[in-house]
């Protein structure tokens, strides 16, 4: 039994090379193949070749080039990094969308924003938020229309990691209408401040470099990327630090309820 071999593009026509391995299953014999359709991309990315259809080999002659290849591990830790791996390839070319790492819950009409990557807490923080009263509509990208301003989120269930390797999901929102962004909230956790937060009003010029340090297509598409970043520090932005997530929660859901 040989591995299965599928291509899939990306709206701007990269091309991802996906291997599963001959013996590859997912937790409890769970069919490869299901399993990766489980976890493939929320949007942003459509299979275009099969295992029984005829691949590009990325040669002299092929017709499109293979832009990365991904091949599933070993253990259930290699599905979560090979999902990351094809939603991260998907979001840097979403059609007319900048991705930011940021956690999305929405209160309001409006979009809180919560920028941070990986163990940067704000999974945490969103979960809080919604237990608060928000819909969490995202805790790893905000897709944001540069022309605009106006963010939908990435609905793909949210990951918590439970221990070293495990992890369990949390429901996100359904993917709705874009709406205008309320507060941009640059927070990481300090353990000594208990329920208490501290932040200050930043800069423009700092809120857009931060907001860019967390953008997925920063370096791919500058321009774009810049315009996303302006847009959604035009309003209110704060930074700083945050104690427990249920009283930071509480905080940024007054701050919002304030309106503009």
């Amino acid at each position: 039994m040989s591995d299965r071999v599928l291509d899939a593009v990306a709206d701007d026509g990269s091309v991802v090379r996906i291997t599963l391995p001959a013996d590859a299953a997912a937790a409890g014999g769970v069919d490869a193949i299901d399993e990766l359709r489980r976890r493939w991309p929320p949007r942003g990315l459509t299979l275009v070749a099969g295992p029984d259809d005829p691949v590009d080999d990325g040669g002299d002659d092929a017709r499109t080039p293979v832009a990365q290849h991904v091949r599933l591990g070993t253990g259930e830790a290699a599905w979560d990094r090979l999902e990351s791996d094809l939603g991260l390839f998907a979001v840097e070319r979403v059609a007319g969308l900048v991705a930011v790492h940021a956690g999305v819950v929405l209160h309001a009409g409006r979009a809180l924003l919560l920028p941070g990557r990986s163990h940067a807490g704000k999974t945490t923080l969103s979960l809080a938020l919604r237990d608060a009263g928000a819909v969490l509509a995202s805790d790893e990208y905000a897709l944001v229309d540069p022309a605009t301003g106006l963010v939908t989120g990435w609905p793909r269930p949210a990951r918590i990691r439970v221990g070293v390797t495990d992890s369990r999901r949390e429901p996100v929102a359904p993917a709705g209408d874009p709406v205008p962004v309320g507060m941009v909230a640059l927070l990481r956790y300090d353990a000594t401040l208990a329920d208490e937060v501290d932040v200050i009003v930043p800069t423009r010029a700092d809120a857009v470099v931060a907001v860019l340090d967390e953008t997925v297509c920063a370096r791919s598409r500058p321009d774009a990327s810049l315009d996303a970043a302006l847009a959604l520090t035009a309003g209110r932005v704060v930074r700083g630090r945050r104690g427990e997530a249920a009283a930071a929660a509480r905080w940024l859901l007054d701050r919002l309820a304030d309106g503009p």
